[in-house]
């Protein structure tokens, strides 16, 4: 009978692995709580020219949609926490985006 080969992977690979695993953790729990959030702008204050949630401590980052009275989309905003800028796009009442 033939010997079988058996594969070593080594402790360095099994740390690549494990690095590689967690830093992949890391960035879809940071996608999944900041980047993808998106909120009614009526949920939000201002203070100090920043947007916050209500009951929220920390300025809100991501995008704002804000509607008007008939439904149809008014703003679409994203926002970031550094410097609280906001770069986005906005319609007219009757659909007709504001170029």
């Amino acid at each position: 009978m033939k010997a079988e080969k058996r594969h070593q992977i080594s402790g360095r690979t099994i740390a690549l692995i494990i690095f590689l695993t967690m830093l992949a953790f890391v960035y879809l729990l940071y996608v999944s709580i900041y980047a993808s959030r998106i909120v009614n702008a009526k949920v939000l204050t201002e203070k100090e020219h920043r947007l916050y949630v209500k009951g929220e401590n920390e300025p809100y980052t991501g995008k704002v949609l804000l509607y008007y009275p008939n439904g149809k989309k008014k703003e679409e905003a994203d926002y970031w926490r550094e410097d609280g800028t906001k770069v986005g796009s906005a319609w007219f009442e009757d659909g007709i985006r504001i170029e």
